[in-house]
């Protein structure tokens, strides 16, 4: 167990829960002011019946605001080739749509080209939950590529998988 300050509890938590390999992804929407998203590693299914997706953004981002008041949102999940991708959505205040690998989908949410899976959602719930906010979203649109290779996040590092690992001859 730690000890000590509130911070050092806090670091220390990042590194540990740093050992938990996820999957990256880019959260989208559209607006007024035109396409918004932020970088997302916290994304899971949350049911199937209805279809529900979450994810938790951070309460000090400039781009969750803008996603939370559309009622929409995509989340486009990175392939191992996404990585400067990744790196630019995590940046406040960066000219993140910059690329040609973004179009609009039929549903009019930014949508990356190659991405693994595509989902387009209707904010269902929003749940406060210490610096982040909880966001769930009813599941209308899912689609997904031939892309194979994920971008995982591992101990504060991209990673890419080498090669799948066979147990009893699976």
């Amino acid at each position: 167990m730690a000890t000590g300050s509130s911070q050092d509890v806090g670091r220390l938590f990042r590194d540990v829960m740093g050992h938990f390999c996820t999957g990256i992804a880019i959260v989208t929407s559209y607006d007024d002011a035109g396409p918004v998203g932020l970088t997302c590693q916290s994304v899971a299914s949350v049911s199937l019946t209805p279809p529900l997706v979450l994810f938790c953004g951070g309460k000090r981002s400039r781009s969750l605001p803008r996603i939370l008041a559309t009622g929409r949102f995509g989340i486009s999940i990175l392939s191992a080739r996404h990585r400067e991708m990744a790196v630019q959505f995590a940046v406040s205040g960066a000219e993140k749509f910059r690329y040609d690998e973004w179009l609009l989908s039929p549903g009019g949410l930014p949508q990356l080209v190659g991405a693994l899976v595509h989902v387009e959602c209707k904010v269902e719930a929003v749940h406060s939950a210490g610096d982040h906010d909880i966001v769930v979203g009813l599941v209308e649109f899912v689609e997904a590529s031939s892309e194979s290779m994920p971008l995982l996040f591992y101990r504060s590092k991209f990673h890419q998988v080498g090669s799948a690992l066979v147990i009893d001859g699976e």
